[in-house]
């Protein structure tokens, strides 16, 4: 186990050092942001363009199609969009807005589906941007597009509309996703139309920016977030919150959302059918979401109805069981194939799949991360195509050395393309060109070491630890989300005896530390307890690294959450 403190001179408030270990300079703004930290959307470049043209439309009565995007920034951006448009605008958004899914994990514009339509204007939130031949086609079939991004793209289209976080430079906030971006979009048209609705969708921002895993660093996406989860209106929100009650009984937290509300809905984007998709976006739809169906579930009687909410809840459980399940399987496949062509000799871990089938190309993505946090390195999980390319994910982790994976593998000049976000992105290469990559790769990044480190804000020994400040770490829950993640701390040379360590029902370790901080590690086991467990008048000296939480089961005191620990040796004790 190795960790590295990092160094601030900074010797106030734990919380406060954290924050400015996360580099942000001013922690009790960033702790205290107002709506005076929302930039005025005006300044971003085409808003008031695609909004003269969005007007114009629904002035004209034309159609619009929403292009729904097959992730949770996807569906949250849709549904924002089209949730305002009702607000605003409902004889009209019920009788000319239409919209439309991939069939799979696919990303950008769905020409068949637009051509068979023919609406007038297509709006298509959280893509599209690079798509610039799509883009012609459209205006030469007397289409207008608006999109709403966030994905890098290497200029603006000359044949639509596009507002693009990325491509701004007057726009410094970079932090925002696809739904971001439809806000920043609603909230510029509400200012036209003196309405405020915007404001109050805020709820599906949050959801769609956590789930897209977007720094937090930023006031104005900090503010967003804080908003949106602090006034939980829509209702699929509402009911994954109360199905998973007891997982936000500390409250709801961008840390809750991420683990409980986005995978389900990313599942359902992966792998679920049209309808399962269908009835998930119906139920972010406010107009929609109590509406009768008939029921699915397993026993129903004949005539049986649920709403959407209902409906789009379980689905989202039975679809999120059936991806991890997959997932599973594929990822121990990988695993035994990394061994068996020691993969992991190279700096970049590229791993060729000849036989993926339809299903497990839904969740490359997913795989990919897994690989990465497994073993803490660059990686690149690719599919065989029809025409012998290699296509799939590239995820990488810029703490460990690497700022962007997109850029490096852009750089190489190597690949057909690499688009999407710097460290989550899609890739493809010619079978031709993949070893010449591995090859740059090595050389590239020679002198790189991929070895896993913890980051560790704080330090103590057990006689000097501050239980002050574990509380208050432990009371910042709210705050934790991607680029300002949960500290974590190291306990140097705890001394483990008999009477300080205990074995709570055959999977949980507790250690009983100095000023009643308790140290936990659960699923845990006999044979580790007895491991710990020194020679009569020895003590066992650990490192320990782990989160600050309270004690609820207990007396809401200080207590560690062990991630990690390595045990130094053995001493007398006396």
């Amino acid at each position: 186990m190795k960790y590295k403190l990092k160094q601030s001179n900074y010797n106030g408030s734990a919380l406060y050092k954290v924050l400015l270990n996360r580099g942000i300079t001013d922690p009790q703004h960033y702790l205290n942001t107002t709506d005076n930290d929302i930039i005025n959307p005006e300044i971003i470049k085409n808003v008031p363009e695609a909004a003269k043209k969005l007007v114009y439309h629904i002035a004209k009565g034309h159609d619009i199609f929403v292009n729904v995007d097959a992730d949770c920034d996807g569906f949250t951006s849709a549904a924002f969009f089209i949730n305002w448009m009702f607000r605003n605008f409902p004889g009209f958004t019920l009788n000319h807005v239409k919209w439309g899914f991939h069939l799979d994990k696919g990303h950008g514009l769905l020409m068949n589906q637009i051509l068979a339509d023919k609406p007038q204007l297509v709006v298509c939130p959280d893509a599209g941007s690079d798509e610039y031949p799509l883009h012609q086609i459209l205006s030469e079939n007397n289409i207008d597009l608006i999109i709403i991004d966030h994905h890098n793209a290497d200029h603006y289209s000359e044949y639509a509309t596009v507002i693009n976080n990325q491509l701004d430079q007057n726009y410094s906030n970079k932090t925002l996703s696809g739904v971001g971006m439809v806000y920043k979009f609603c909230s510029y048209l509400d200012k036209l139309l003196t309405t405020d609705n915007a404001n109050s969708l805020l709820d599906i921002a949050a959801l769609g920016i956590i789930a897209d895993v977007m720094l937090l660093t930023e006031l104005e996406t900090r503010h967003i977030i804080d908003k949106g989860i602090n006034n939980i209106e829509n209702p699929f929100i509402k009911a994954m919150i109360a199905k998973n009650e007891y997982s936000f009984k500390d409250g709801i937290t961008p840390t809750s959302i991420a683990w409980y509300i986005a995978p389900a809905v990313n599942a359902i984007t992966r792998m679920g059918t049209i309808p399962e998709k269908q009835t998930l976006f119906n139920a972010l739809l406010e107009f929609k979401a109590y509406d009768q169906i008939p029921s699915t579930k397993r026993g129903h009687s004949v005539g049986e109805m649920e709403t959407y909410v209902e409906q789009a809840v379980r689905v989202c459980s039975n679809v999120k069981r059936r991806q991890d399940k997959l997932r599973d399987e594929e990822f121990f496949n990988i695993i035994e194939l990394i061994d068996s062509q020691h993969l992991l000799e190279n700096k970049i871990l590229v791993v060729r799949l000849e036989n993926s089938t339809e299903l497990s190309r839904s969740i490359t993505g997913l795989i990919a991360n897994k690989l990465m946090s497994t073993y803490n390195r660059p990686v690149l999980l690719l599919n065989k195509q029809e025409d012998n390319t290699w296509a799939g994910s590239a995820r990488n982790n810029p703490n460990n050395g690497l700022p962007s994976i997109q850029n490096f593998v852009r750089e190489s000049e190597l690949a057909i393309y690499a688009s999407g976000h710097d460290n989550a992105c899609g890739v493809a290469f010619l079978d031709k060109n993949l070893k010449d990559f591995i090859k740059y790769a090595n050389q590239k990044l020679a002198n790189i070491n991929f070895e896993s480190c913890y980051d560790v804000d704080l330090e103590y020994l057990p006689q000097k630890i501050d239980t002050n400040d574990i509380l208050e770490l432990a009371d910042a829950s709210w705050i934790w989300g991607q680029g300002v993640e949960e500290p974590l701390v190291a306990l140097k040379k705890v001394t483990v005896t008999p009477e300080n360590i205990q074995l709570f029902g055959g999977s949980t370790l507790k250690f009983t530390l100095p000023d009643n901080l308790s140290a936990v590690k659960f699923k845990s086991s006999q044979e580790e307890y007895e491991k710990l467990i020194p020679e009569d008048g020895m003590a066992t000296s650990l490192n320990i690294i782990g989160t600050c939480v309270r004690n609820t089961w207990w007396d809401n005191g200080p207590e560690i959450i062990i991630k990690d620990y390595e045990i130094l040796g053995t001493e007398w004790y006396f």
